[in-house]
């Protein structure tokens, strides 16, 4: 027999007290599906919310797409619309929070920081909650619908640095689908520069 502390009603006034008891067998089987069913339930509580806890790295990432070489009233290219969906798509499956601005249309890709040419504020970004910057530039000739050269630019609003800067070719592709799955392949290889 072991002295344990259980809850019970005491016979005098109907009201529930603590008291020692002697532990008897329908005890024992009511504190095993107790235990059982708490220590399940529990560990399902802990394994959720260190699920939540390494899962909550998610970073405010903002997207800009630039068109240049085209004039203000030109036929709107499809290959932007796709460069940006896939940034969207890509990064919020990949567990960051994202958003973008309008596509911007330049009559000549511009020299020197990109920054300036868009007019935007990394100090503005970062007081918007917004940890990363991605501006895409898509150099276009007008009588060409697919890009001659694309540039990435990654910015850390913390930081104000450029993480990241690369210029690659335009393509051109045989399918929709094959077009849209080396833009998803290619957005993909930039999720990495998201971090820490």
């Amino acid at each position: 027999m072991k002295a344990i502390l259980c809850f019970e009603k005491s016979a005098d006034n109907g009201v529930k007290s603590w008291e020692f008891g002697v532990m008897n067998e329908e005890f024992k089987v009511r504190n095993v599906i107790f235990r059982t069913f708490f220590c399940k339930t529990g560990f399902l509580a802990v394994l959720f919310f260190l699920a939540v806890s390494f899962s909550a790295s998610a970073y405010m990432v903002s997207f800009y797409v630039v068109e240049a070489g085209l004039p203000e009233h030109a036929e709107n290219r499809q290959q932007t619309d796709l460069w940006e969906n896939a940034f969207l798509d890509v990064f919020f499956d990949a567990g960051h929070i994202v958003c973008n601005a309008p596509v911007l249309r330049l009559d000549a890709k511009p020299s020197g920081d990109i920054m300036r040419a868009v007019s935007f504020s990394l100090q503005d970004a970062r007081d918007g909650g917004i940890e990363y910057i991605l501006i895409t530039m898509l150099d276009y000739t007008p009588n060409l619908m697919s890009a001659n050269e694309i540039t990435f630019y990654i910015y850390n609003t913390s930081t104000r640095q450029i993480l990241f800067e690369k210029k690659i070719s335009g393509k051109s592709y045989k399918t929709a689908k094959e077009e849209t799955d080396d833009i998803k392949s290619i957005v993909r290889g930039l999720v990495p520069y998201i971090r820490d």
